[in-house]
């Protein structure tokens, strides 16, 4: 041991005169930027860092400046409670997302009947109705048999439904829907012929608890008269075909990951006292979104137009990326980030205007052009249809409410230290 210990020692006595440890360091960040953005671009595709890669880096530049137990601690507080942030955002809701996941993985078959359920993701006790098809004119009866996948303790058979020119449907309403669809899981819906066993089809419904899924499709209505990411997908979106605006719709929002991270670290090499306030805010407002996806679990438009709340609304996030080859190198951010109905307010939206109005406190009438980044995202998250522009305005306000809540409290801190 003794002479291990030596052997270090020598070796760090060495570095400081030679060198070795700058090298090391440049070398490592070479390497790893390389490995992070080099490989992908080989293979063809293009890289999109997560917050941690991010952080990486700019710890690699921090320690090169000799900065590094510095930015350690300065910035673990906000990476540590942030990750914090986005396990519980996937854990509060944990049980509507699995519902939501078994769904997306929950097949369709049709031998001779075609069945289809609108809406096809509701709450207990929401009305639904299931609609019947076939080819074969001469059926004029069907019947429908509900079964829980995975089992459960109801299964309910409904007889005698009937068909004209090879069309039926079934409407459940609120009171019969919440015995049937009782608890919280996926359903098989199958339809078959009495007289013709051969003949049968079945299709699923996802039943959740407390999901939003129409509140927001109203307010826009009622606010828009209509849905703004109908509208911006019909005017500008062509399937199969990547533009101009595609690109910087899907740069804008997914710059969104890493980029408060990056402008945490600006901060911190360039005011300390501005960065605990920037830290303070975002996390709070991580934080407040949180408790209301808590509370109010929302639907995005994708999801709605998916499943039969609103019409005409794609999720051309997954179509412009495959065209453009975009992939996300597995990281932590996105094992522990899963919760498909946090959409009300947007922190997509949020952020990039809390960056916006710190800009302003760092660099003066220069930083008011940074706000053309929030103005990019909100039109890319609304067009996208990843968020209602109800959300996007919602995340706004929750911006400078909590701007107003940290510069009471700092104002508080400094009445404090003045009067000590």
């Amino acid at each position: 041991m003794k002479n291990l210990g030596r052997a270090i020692s020598d070796f760090l006595k060495q570095s400081r005169s030679t060198g070795i440890v700058e090298y090391i360091v440049k070398g490592s960040l070479i390497v790893y930027t390389f490995l992070l953005f080099g490989i992908p671009l080989i293979l063809g595709k293009i890289p999109i860092p997560t917050p941690e890669q991010i952080l990486f880096l700019v710890l690699t530049y921090a320690v090169f400046v000799g900065k590094g137990v510095g930015f350690l601690r300065d910035l673990a507080p906000l990476v540590i409670l942030f990750f914090a942030y986005e396990a519980m955002r996937g854990v509060i809701i944990a049980g509507e997302q699995n519902v939501i996941t078994d769904y997306w993985s929950s097949g369709q078959s049709m031998n001779g009947f075609e069945v289809n359920v609108t809406p096809r993701m509701l709450n207990v006790g929401d009305a639904v109705e299931i609609k019947l098809m076939t080819n074969d004119s001469s059926i004029r009866q069907a019947s429908i048999l509900i079964t829980k996948v995975g089992g459960g303790p109801l299964t309910t058979e409904i007889f005698g439904v009937g068909l004209s020119d090879g069309k039926g449907s079934y409407p459940i309403k609120e009171a019969y829907s919440a015995k049937v669809f009782s608890e919280v899981g996926v359903y098989n819906i199958t339809a078959y012929s009495p007289d013709r066993k051969e003949m049968n089809g079945s299709s699923a419904v996802a039943i959740t608890r407390n999901v939003h899924y129409k509140e927001p499709v109203e307010w826009e209505r009622k606010l828009f008269g209509g849905i703004p990411s109908v509208y911006l997908q019909q005017q500008f979106y062509r399937e199969g075909q990547v533009s101009l605006l595609d690109i910087i719709a899907i740069i804008t929002y997914c710059v969104h990951i890493p980029l408060p991270f990056f402008f945490a670290s600006y901060i911190w090499f360039r005011d300390r006292e501005l960065y605990k306030k920037y830290s303070a805010a975002f996390l709070l407002l991580a934080y407040a979104g949180l408790v209301t996806f808590l509370l109010y679990p929302a639907a995005p438009p994708w999801l709605a137009s998916l499943v039969g709340y609103a019409d005409g609304v794609k999720k051309v996030y997954y179509e412009i990326s495959k065209t453009l080859s975009l992939v996300i190198l597995p990281s932590l951010y996105y094992w522990i980030n899963a919760n498909e109905v946090a959409a009300v307010p947007s922190l997509h939206a949020a952020f990039p205007l809390l960056i916006s109005i710190f800009s302003v406190k760092l660099w003066g009438k220069k930083g008011w052009l940074v706000f053309l980044y929030p103005i990019a995202t909100a039109f890319s998250l609304v067009y996208l249809g990843e968020h209602y522009a109800v959300d996007v305005l919602l995340g706004f306000v929750y911006v400078f409410a909590v701007l107003a809540f940290v510069e009471l409290i700092f104002k508080r801190e400094e009445s404090k230290r003045r009067r000590g």
